[in-house]
């Protein structure tokens, strides 16, 4: 069991994932205890990965979104 002062980071990766990135984040944004940050490592998706990762980023400041080179 995670005490209250415990620091969780959590790293997603994602390449063309909108078919599962919503519910993804929102299931992480759910949990009990809540993370520290939440970073989405994306691999020059296709699809409207980035629009999804921009909605929640525009609202959950504890997510940070790193753009593969």
């Amino acid at each position: 069991m995670l005490s209250n002062d415990s620091q969780v980071s959590i790293v997603v990766t994602t390449f063309n994932g909108e078919k599962y990135l919503n519910e993804q984040l929102t299931s992480i944004l759910n949990q009990t205890h809540s993370a520290s940050e939440i970073i989405i490592c994306d691999d020059h998706s296709e699809d409207s990965t980035t629009e999804i990762i921009n909605k929640f980023t525009n609202k959950h400041p504890e997510i940070r979104w790193i753009v593969e080179r």
